[in-house]
C-alpha cells in the first residue's frame, strides 16, 4: 500500500508540475499576443506611413502655395476691328453712276488702330442689282493705312446694292456688310 500511495503522489505530483508549466505557457503566450509584434497598436506600419506621408504632403504643399507671390494675369481680349465706309459719286450719266468708296478700318474705335500705323487688307465685293465695272466682285487693296489710304471706283447702276468688305488685320478676318440704295 504504501508503493500505492507514493505512485498515486508521484503522479499527482507530476500533475500538478504538469498544469502549472501549462498554465505558464498559456500566460506566457497570452502575454506574447497581447504585445503587438509589428505596426502600431497593433496596425500595420504602412498604412500608418502612407496616411502620414500624405497628410504631410497636403500641408507642404499648402503651405508653398500661400508662400508663392501672386502675379496679376495680363489678359487681353480680341480687338474690335470695325469699317466705315463711305462713298460719293464721280460721274453721272443717265443710266449709270461711277462711284468712288473709300473704307476706314478702326480698331477699338481708333482709325487705323493705335498710333495710326495699323495695316490692313481690304478685300471688296459688290452685289445687287447690276455691277458694270469689271472685277468688282473681287476687288483688293493690300497693306492700307493712313498713309495709303483705301479707295475703290465702281460703275454701277441705280438700284439696291449689297457693299461687303473683308479686313484681314493681324492675321484675322472682320466682315462688314452694308446695304446701300444708289
Amino acid at each position: 500500500m504504501s508503493q500505492d500511495i507514493l505512485f498515486v503522489a508521484v503522479l499527482g505530483l507530476v500533475l500538478i508540475m504538469f498544469l502549472v508549466v501549462l498554465v505558464l505557457n498559456q500566460q506566457k503566450r497570452l502575454n506574447q499576443l497581447q504585445k503587438p509584434r509589428y505596426g502600431f497598436l497593433g496596425k500595420p506600419l504602412l498604412g500608418l506611413a502612407a496616411t502620414t506621408l500624405m497628410a504631410a504632403g497636403l500641408v507642404g504643399g499648402l503651405y508653398l502655395v500661400n508662400q508663392r507671390d501672386l502675379q496679376p494675369l495680363d489678359a487681353k481680349a480680341d480687338k474690335n476691328v470695325t469699317v466705315e465706309v463711305a462713298y460719293q459719286v464721280l460721274l453721272d450719266n443717265r443710266q449709270t453712276r461711277k462711284y468712288q468708296f473709300s473704307a476706314i478700318p478702326k480698331v477699338d474705335n481708333i482709325e487705323y488702330g493705335e498710333g495710326n500705323n495699323g495695316n490692313f487688307n481690304l478685300f471688296w465685293s459688290f452685289v445687287g442689282e447690276q455691277v458694270l465695272s469689271s472685277g468688282t466682285q473681287g476687288l483688293s487693296e493690300i497693306s492700307v493705312s493712313t498713309a495709303n489710304p483705301s479707295v475703290v471706283e465702281v460703275e454701277l447702276k441705280p438700284g439696291i446694292y449689297t457693299v461687303r468688305v473683308l479686313v484681314v488685320f493681324e492675321g484675322k478676318n472682320y466682315i462688314h456688310s452694308e446695304e446701300i440704295i444708289l
